[in-house]
């Protein structure tokens, strides 16, 4: 019988569409976009009753939300610092390990995963801004 986990596609990275084992930054797979397409959904939907929003409005943001998980992954795979741990050979966003240094395989060192989430985090808001501002709001 084959379980639930091998039967899925893995995970690629989107800038070169490399399979990559799960877990790896910049990595997206099927189930993934769906989670992130159900998650940008979900925000402005949970805000509707604070937030008359009309559904062009809705679509705007949860497109921006979408599209800033896929900036995330961009930035994940390319610009976030990776080491790799000398004793297993894995990927790992950490400097030092069990007191060991890692050795830098990727990345820009100032950049760790939680400055791409920021950096995510403005490109959905801006990404949000423009699509009410210039889209949506256009033809109000």
């Amino acid at each position: 019988m084959v379980s639930p986990q091998t039967a899925l596609p893995a995970p690629r990275l989107l800038t070169n569409w490399k399979q990559v084992p799960a877990g790896v930054s910049g990595a997206v797979s099927g189930m993934g976009l769906l989670g992130a397409l159900g998650g940008a959904l979900a925000i402005p939907l949970v805000m509707l009753p604070l937030w008359k929003m009309n559904l062009a409005e809705v679509f705007a943001v949860a497109w921006a939300g979408f599209l800033a998980s896929l900036i995330d992954s961009i930035l994940g795979a390319t610009l976030q610092v990776q080491y790799r741990d000398p004793q297993t050979g894995e990927l790992t966003e950490h400097a030092t390990l069990r007191g060991e240094h890692t050795a830098k395989v990727r990345g820009t060192a100032w950049l760790n995963n939680d400055g791409v989430n920021f950096a995510t985090s403005v490109c959905g808001l801006l990404l949000g801004w423009a699509l009410l501002a210039y889209g949506v709001y256009r033809f109000y």
